[in-house]
């Protein structure tokens, strides 16, 4: 077995010598491609022994296709200059290939190992590549843009590589997997950079999304319409990515983040005990871990049991990415974010096929997009939003299946109500609009169709809530049956409505902006008057959040309770866009454009607004809980209480990967006393309840050492 080790260089002078001394002596070559570097690189490396030879055509694709051609060697393994890669494992790696009879082994740098070894914008950035690598070319891999490659060198001899650029790997890859090779992927440590990194996330990230796109183009049987498409499905999500990318890293301190706070706590705690061992439970008022953890315990404690008033397997999301790429910021929004892409990705194809043109579903979906509570709430773990995306693409599929009448759409349909079921409670409602449109839409080339929906629509609805029922009686019994109960009343109660109609007015206003909220009631208006029957089947789009609002009631007026108009907001400016154009020919297009760059200012105004203002908490004050996590044991800590309703523990404890206590209990037993060390509370100036709380803790010892943000911290 003979391995060639290429290694492709630009300006690599600080990590050449790292990277070769870390590569075993037994390899048979090391060939360093020199791509018209400018410093030292080369002769650091010749001095080092490799051997190296030139490149001029700049590009790291050019650069390995040179050196595949230099190498001598039976098994070639590709590394990067900047000794990130673990060069000292090539040999085990290589053995493995081979005593294995495999062909090409990818090094997956996921989960991490390393947590400081790649910024959270180029994990996100992977995680995102990997998934549209994996679903354009129905392929399976953790790490489309892994640099490290171990194969078989005759395999090259199977495809002809072109890309000549940094997504030269990706291409490899994929070219390999649709080749038919024997693959397989290993997860491998990954250090920190050595040297500047000559990455630019944002720019390169687009620049791979276009490449894909262009290799998936230039297969064959890919005929115009479905380029086009390609082409502007990439377009609105780089979008809505762009947008996306200012909260996706932000830590847990605007609004709603509390549920940020809870999933990445109950998450935590699935990786610790396992699915199976919590039954799936959402455990948030405690932190534990497979030793510390009994689920009968947990079942029948008035303290420290699970959170059963709506269904919690959504978490699934976020879990698999944890478990994947390690848990930070990002993975816990990151579940939220991937199901709002694939549901963007179909709702546009299912405006496709209503419209049978390119306009009005870029433009519907554009706005969609823009909307500040879409991007937003595309990025926040909250728990209702959920049932946004699957109620999208529940939608999608009985388009699909009314146009097309493919049994395929069917199942599929039935699949999505089994999957959306499981999100929330609020997505029951998109399946009985499209049981109501089915029942009083009466189509003859659709009769048999609508005869199997009619049934089994309510059918597979019922099964799954009645199976999210018995998931909450497993988990906390005839308790957790009343808590869904009281939940419901609460979140449905009524109140009159001319208090009603102000607070949804402005949370609509915080949502959608003003721009498009008035659109879309002129929208609607056209809808009523004029294109009601041409566009009807989007009925089910219009009933779910008016169900949505007059059942949950009350829940309505929370800040994400208008989110499930979203797409209908977008759908009725697009009426009132096409009005204008149609009846101001000449200067209707300028009209439009300059509404959409005015609607788009806006809506930056308000996700700035939700980011950056709209705060639970400071940047002060999780920076504190960072510096003060290697300080501290279990139940050391006692959070004090707040008037919001909100439930800080999990943001606490996730950052903090420990137990607490909670006011006032912590202060009423004396066995949890004698634990404390510190106490958070919020900042005594925030009114009289603040300060009275802060008076309990000194009270029982503690002495104040410091504030933040919006919290103080008292030491006893």
């Amino acid at each position: 077995m003979k391995i060639s080790v290429v290694i492709p260089a630009y300006n690599e002078e600080e990590g050449i010598e790292k990277t070769i001394k870390k590569i075993p002596k037994e390899v048979f070559e090391i060939i360093i491609v020199d791509n018209n570097s400018t410093d030292k690189t080369a002769e650091i490396a010749k001095n080092l022994g490799a051997r190296v030879v030139k490149e001029h055509k700049q590009g790291y694709g050019y650069a390995l296709q040179r050196g595949f051609k230099e190498a001598k060697g039976d098994i070639i393994v590709t590394l990067d200059a900047d000794g990130q890669y673990p060069g000292e494992k090539i040999i085990e790696l290589s053995k493995y290939l081979e005593e294995n009879d495999l062909d090409f082994l990818n090094c997956s740098r996921f989960p991490l190992q390393n947590k400081n070894s790649l910024p959270a914008i180029r994990i996100f950035g992977n995680i995102f590549l990997t998934f549209i690598t994996n679903i354009l070319f129905n392929i399976r891999t953790k790490d489309s843009l892994s640099g490290m490659m171990i194969f078989k060198k005759e395999i090259l001899n199977r495809f002809k590589l072109e890309e000549w650029d940094l997504h030269f790997s990706q291409e490899l890859k994929i070219k390999a997997l649709e080749s038919g090779v024997k693959y397989e992927e290993v997860n491998i440590p990954y250090y920190p950079r050595v040297g500047e990194s000559k990455l630019f996330p944002i720019k390169n990230g687009l620049k791979s999304l276009f490449f894909l796109l262009k290799l998936k183009f230039n297969q064959p049987k890919t005929n115009l319409n479905k380029k086009v498409d390609f082409f502007l499905i990439l377009s609105l999500l780089s979008i809505f990515l762009s947008l996306a990318s200012l909260n996706v890293n932000k830590p847990f301190i605007n609004v709603t983040s509390d549920q940020n706070g809870e999933t990445g706590v109950a998450v935590l705690n699935w990786l610790n005990t396992g699915l199976v061992n919590m039954k799936f439970g959402k455990l948030v008022s405690s932190y534990v871990s497979e030793e510390n953890f009994n689920f009968e315990q947990f079942k029948n404690s008035t303290d420290n049991t699970f959170y059963t008033n709506h269904p919690v397997f959504y978490l699934l999301y976020s879990y698999f990415l944890l478990k994947l790429f390690g848990p930070i910021e990002i993975t816990v929004r990151g579940g939220i974010l991937l199901i709002f892409i694939i549901s963007l990705i179909f709702f546009y194809l299912s405006l496709r096929r209503i419209f049978n043109s390119y306009i009005p579903p870029l433009l519907i979906s554009l706005v969609f997009i823009i909307l500040p509570g879409t991007i937003y709430y595309g990025t926040t773990s909250e728990l209702a939003a959920f049932s946004l995306p699957h109620s999208l693409i529940s939608f999608s599929l009985f388009v699909f299946y009314f146009f097309t009448k493919k049994e395929l759409y069917f199942y599929l349909l039935l699949g999505s109500i089994i999957l959306g079921g499981l999100m929330g409670w609020f997505y029951f409602f998109m399946p009985l609009s499209i049981w109501i449109y089915l029942l009083f839409n009466r189509d003859k080339n659709f009769e048999n169709q609508r005869k199997k929906l009619l049934i089994l629509i309510p059918l597979v609805s019922v099964i799954i809530f009645i199976f999210n029922f018995l998931h909450i009686y497993i988990l906390r019994g005839n308790e957790g049956l009343i808590g869904v109960k009281n939940a419901f009343f609460g979140r449905a109660s009524r109140a009159p409505l001319d208090h009603w109609l102000p607070v949804v007015y402005s949370r609509a206003q915080l949502n959608f902006n003003d721009l498009f909220l008035w659109l879309s009631m002129f929208g609607l208006l056209l809808f009523i008057f004029k294109f009601r029957n041409e566009y009807k089947i989007i009925t089910p789009l219009i009933l779910m959040p008016i169900f949505n609002a007059l059942v949950f009631f009350q829940w309505s007026t929370h800040p994400f309770g208008v989110i499930f108009f979203l797409p209908i907001v977008a759908f009725f400016s697009f009426l009132t866009l096409r009005f204008i154009y149609e009846n101001i020919k000449t200067y209707g297009l300028v009209v439009i454009v300059i509404l959409l760059a005015f609607g788009f200012y806006l809506s930056y105004n308000k996700l700035d607004f939700l980011i950056n203002k709209f705060l639970i908490l400071g940047e002060k004050d999780v920076l504190a809980l960072k510096q003060l996590k290697n300080e501290l044991k279990d139940n050391e800590v006692c959070l004090g209480q707040n008037q919001m309703g909100l439930y800080y523990g999990g943001i606490t404890m996730w950052y903090l990967r420990k137990n607490i206590y909670l006011s006032p209990k912590c202060l009423e037993d004396e066995n949890k006393i004698k634990d404390l060390k510190l106490a958070i509370v919020f900042h005594p100036q925030l009114g009289n309840f603040y300060a009275e709380e802060v008076n309990r803790f000194l009270s029982k010892g503690f002495k104040p050492i410091g504030c933040a943000d919006l919290w103080c911290f008292l030491a006893r």
